[in-house]
Parts: structure tokens; C-alpha cells; sequence
């Protein structure tokens, strides 16, 4: 049971405050911190600013959480709670001056991105014929399959990759599945390359790498100190006594090799297969080995990147097979939209290519037949890049206009979801360039409140997650350190976390598990008997586990 304290001010109140006001924001949230209470005090605020409700859309990315918004704002409209009864009253005197419905606050426009994405698609003229009204297929990888299957069989240029692929059909249809499903994020750049010639892709390919391995070599180095890296080096070079590497990342990618298991984990044995020897000398190296991933822990996945630089330097190994997969890719998408054509279904993928090549041909206010002044993105962090382009077209003249506002929140470290191919970086790089699109400022803001748990809980929370998490942030790998918080508003009382080893004398699988569930089982009753009303969750790694 827990208990209301004392009531105080967040550390973070002045951000806060700043979020609902004027300008641009992107603020990162993390959880507990009332985020999309946030933004739905700007949506109410907003209200007083526009000439129509309709002005202003709130964008969250599945149907559950747009319509608790919606439920939560309708209901902040109707109750009129104490603490925003001015800011509802205000609200309501100008809908009657502006002559707003009577039920406007039904007709306000809060909705997915994929929802939005269609309105736009089933209003725009070059799709009168292609992709309006139709079914939206949340999985069709059934489709993708046959797509392929049917390129596969019917292309000429399928015999380089299956050459390439130690004919393994299999392979090379997964492969493309993976790619089709992402394909808003690659198809626009593809198409600009489908009709170049070798020498012409060979150049454009030798300018990329270049630029590549330099970001790549930088990022690397500076993640590790002169002494870091003569350690590394000396580890090498006592490996591979006898080979001398030509060039410096060569020995990184030694090193790699060493410290990386196949499926790119930090190995946990050494052994002759690595070129150490079980002899004493041998030994000595694995300690000192271990010894060093062990301090570096947080920051030895960088590592990891110098396999890229090595693919990048065999290009002429790969690049024959371009021009061929170019023209399988664009094949394949041309037989898939030809499927969803004849079935009139169409994927979230293609959805967004649409909207987005409506956006680039029409203006929005013609396809909407109405102004959008103010957008608002909850849970940010589940963004792709195929969204994000469909952002940065809907306020690419958001710039010119100081009345125009984007905002969005959310939480990078929840970003593990990878919810619907979803690019964490693209959270931070907006955060550091402060930029949407070409010219619409962003102005990055940072909370670090936490209103649903109490002081030990979090505290057991940040020492936790502080040593699971990376110790800092690479976009290159989509990696997000943790960021502490702190308890705020109202203090609650409560003990916090136990932990209870359970020690069950058996090997016997099926006893040891009958165990916990019995001692589980046996500890809700103590729980209930507490506290009838108390709200219990029971978490387990897997379904099978709770199964």
C-alpha cells in the first residue's frame, strides 16, 4: 500500500513548461515522467492559438494508444478538473466566438501515422486508380514470398546471385523478404541508381566507401586512448606474431576477430582457435584479454564496426552483382504492386511510399482541403525513416512560419521494442542537429522526473540499468546509454525491491518449475491477503515460461 507523502516541484519543471509554449520541440521522456500528459496539455493550449480545431493533429503509431488519447483529451474537455478548469474554460469561450461545433472535441484529429498516411493516399488525385480504399494488410508476408518467388523464376538475373549464394534459393528469398519490408527506405535512392552503368556505380560505390571507412576508422579511435589501443595492438601482435598488417585497421579487424564469436557476441572462451596456445604464456593472454573487455565493456561493441570496413574494402567481390540485384529489387516491387493492385490490399510499407509521393507532387493543403498548423508525435522513438521523410513533407514549409509547430516525445531507452522496423538514431541525430527536414528548428528538451514509483525503486532502477546499458550513445549502432532519474512530484512510501533467490535442491527440470510456480502462486496469496485491491504483475523471459 502505498501512501502520498509530500507533494513538490520537479527538477525539470522549467522544461516543462517550455514544452508547452511556443516554438518547436523533440523531447525526450523517459518512462513515468508523464510524457504524453505533456502533450496533450500543448494539444489543449494549441487549441487557443487556431482558427479551426482541425488545425492541430496529434500522431501516435498503433490504434490503442491514438485512442486513449483521444479519450484523454475528450475527457479533459468535458470534466474540466480543477487544475486546467481555466485553460477548458478558455477553450471553450473561443470555439463560441469562432464558432466551432458544439462537438468539436469528437471531431479532433488524433490518429496513427499509417492513418494519416491513407487519408492523404485516398485524397489524392494520381492514386484515383492505385491504392485508394483499399484493404491494409498488417503482415503479407505470404504476398512478399510469392512476389519474390515469381522474380526469382521468371528474371534472367537471378543467376548472379544465386552464383554468388552457392545456389541457395532459400537464402537469397529471405533475404529479399527482409529488404521488401523496408522497402520505402531504400526504394526512392534505388531507383536513381537502376539505370547507371558499372563504371558509373563503381565510382559512386568507391566515393561512399571511402567516406565510409573514414567516419567508421574515427569512430573507432576515438573510443579508444593511446594506451587502449597500444594494449589492443600488443594483444595482436602476440597472436599473430608471424603476420604484419599493412594497414591499421587490418589490426583492428584482427582484434575483432579474436574478442567477436560468429554471431557477433563478445566470446566468453579463448582458445587455439583464436591462435592462443593452452601453454602458461597462453593463459596469461587470456586473463589479460579478459581483463581488458571486462574494463572496456561498455564501449568494445564499436569494435564491431571494422567488420563493415572490411565488407566495404571487398567490393569487387560484391560490386558485379549490383546492377543485377538493382534490377531484381525494382522487379520484385513492380510484381508486388501489381498483387496488391489485383487484390486491392496494400502493406504499412506502401502506404507511406504513396503518401510520401503524393506529398512530393501535390501540396498538402490541397489534398486535405484544410491547413494543418501544429503536429504532435507521441512516442517518437518508434519512427522509421520511411515516416520520417512523410514529417519532414508535411511541415516542409513549417519553417517560413512562426505560427507553425512541430512537436514530438518520447523515450529513447524504450527503443528496444524495434517496434515496425523503427531507427532509434533517428531520435538522436534529430536531437543533435536540432533540424527537421531543411529548415524547421527543433529545440531538444530533457526530463528526468519520475511521478509512478517511489525514491527505491528508482534507485535500484538506475544502478541496474546504468551497468546494462551502453556507457554512451553510438548512432552507428543504435545504441542508447542510459539516463538516470529521479523521483519527483509526490513522494510515495513503500519498501521497493526484494530480491529472492530461490534455491530448489533438484536437476529434475520439470520439479524445479512445478517449485517456483508453487512458491510464486503461494506469494500472491500473501500479497492479496495484504492488500485485496492491490494490482499484481507477474513477469517472465517468454510466454513458454509463464505457459
Amino acid at each position: 500500500m502505498n501512501a502520498v507523502m509530500s507533494k513538490r516541484i520537479p527538477t525539470d519543471q522549467l522544461q516543462r513548461e517550455m514544452a508547452i509554449g511556443a516554438g518547436s520541440f523533440l523531447v525526450e521522456a523517459p518512462a513515468g515522467s508523464g510524457k504524453t500528459s505533456i502533450l496533450i496539455k500543448r494539444f489543449l493550449h494549441l487549441l487557443l492559438k487556431v482558427d479551426e480545431p482541425t488545425d492541430v493533429i496529434a500522431i501516435t503509431f498503433t490504434n490503442k494508444a491514438a485512442m486513449e488519447m483521444r479519450l484523454r483529451i475528450e475527457e479533459a474537455l468535458i470534466k474540466k478538473n480543477d487544475e486546467e478548469r481555466e485553460l477548458i474554460e478558455a477553450i471553450w469561450q473561443r470555439a463560441k466566438k469562432l464558432g466551432w461545433s458544439l462537438r468539436f472535441n469528437e471531431d479532433l484529429r488524433i490518429m496513427t501515422i499509417d492513418k494519416l498516411a491513407t487519408q492523404i493516399v485516398n485524397q489524392t488525385s494520381i492514386f484515383e486508380n492505385l491504392g485508394r480504399n483499399y484493404y491494409t494488410d498488417e503482415n503479407p508476408e505470404e504476398i512478399y514470398i510469392q512476389s519474390i518467388k515469381e522474380v526469382v523464376n521468371e528474371s534472367q538475373y537471378i543467376k548472379t546471385l544465386l552464383k554468388n549464394q552457392n545456389n541457395d534459393t532459400s537464402k537469397i528469398i529471405q533475404q529479399l523478404v527482409d529488404a521488401i519490408k523496408k522497402r520505402g527506405q531504400w526504394l526512392p535512392r534505388l531507383l536513381k541508381f537502376k539505370d547507371k552503368n558499372m563504371a558509373e556505380l563503381s565510382q559512386d560505390y568507391s566515393n561512399y566507401s571511402r567516406s565510409e571507412i573514414k567516419e567508421i576508422l574515427n569512430k573507432i579511435g576515438q573510443n579508444f586512448n593511446s594506451n587502449e589501443k597500444n594494449e589492443i595492438f600488443g594483444f595482436v601482435d602476440e597472436i599473430h606474431s608471424s603476420t604484419k598488417h599493412a594497414e591499421e585497421w587490418q589490426t583492428w579487424l584482427a582484434f575483432a576477430k579474436i574478442i567477436f564469436t560468429s554471431n557477433n557476441d563478445i566470446r566468453k572462451k579463448f582458445d587455439i582457435r583464436q591462435g592462443i596456445s593452452n601453454d602458461e604464456n597462453g593463459k596469461k593472454l587470456k586473463v589479460k584479454i579478459k581483463n581488458f573487455l571486462n574494463k572496456n565493456i561498455h564501449k568494445i561493441n564499436v569494435l564491431k564496426l571494422i567488420f563493415k570496413v572490411d565488407y566495404l574494402n571487398k567490393y569487387d567481390h560484391f560490386l558485379p552483382l549490383v546492377p543485377d540485384l538493382l534490377l531484381i529489387l525494382v522487379a520484385t516491387c513492380e510484381k508486388l504492386n501489381g498483387k496488391f493492385l489485383a487484390q486491392k490490399i496494400h502493406d504499412f510499407e506502401q502506404i507511406m511510399i504513396n503518401a510520401n509521393q503524393a506529398l512530393e507532387q501535390t501540396n498538402l493543403a490541397e489534398i486535405l482541403d484544410m491547413n494543418i498548423e501544429h503536429i504532435l508525435v507521441d512516442e517518437f522513438q518508434d519512427i522509421n525513416y520511411s515516416q520520417l521523410r512523410f514529417l519532414e513533407l508535411l511541415t516542409q514549409n513549417f519553417g517560413a512560419s512562426e505560427s507553425k509547430t512541430f512537436f514530438a516525445v518520447g523515450d529513447p531507452m524504450q527503443s528496444i521494442y524495434r517496434f515496425r522496423k523503427a531507427e532509434v538514431e533517428i531520435f538522436s541525430r534529430l536531437q543533435l542537429n536540432k533540424k527537421l527536414g531543411e529548415d524547421l528548428e527543433i529545440q531538444p528538451l530533457y526530463l528526468h522526473t519520475n511521478f509512478r514509483s517511489n525514491t527505491n525503486i528508482i534507485d535500484c532502477l538506475n544502478n541496474t540499468f546504468a551497468n546494462l546499458f551502453p556507457s554512451e550513445d553510438d548512432l552507428s549502432l543504435g545504441r542508447i546509454a542510459y539516463k538516470p532519474v529521479i523521483q519527483g512530484g509526490e513522494e510515495i512510501s513503500g519498501e521497493g525491491v526484494h530480491y529472492q533467490l530461490l534455491d530448489i535442491e533438484t536437476d529434475n527440470k520439470r520439479i524445479r518449475e512445478k517449485e517456483e510456480a508453487n512458491y510464486i502462486a503461494k506469494k500472491l496469496e500473501e500479497l492479496r491477503e495484504l492488500n485485496p485491491n492491490a494490482t499484481i504483475a507477474v513477469l517472465a523471459r517468454s510466454r513458454s515460461h509463464l505457459n
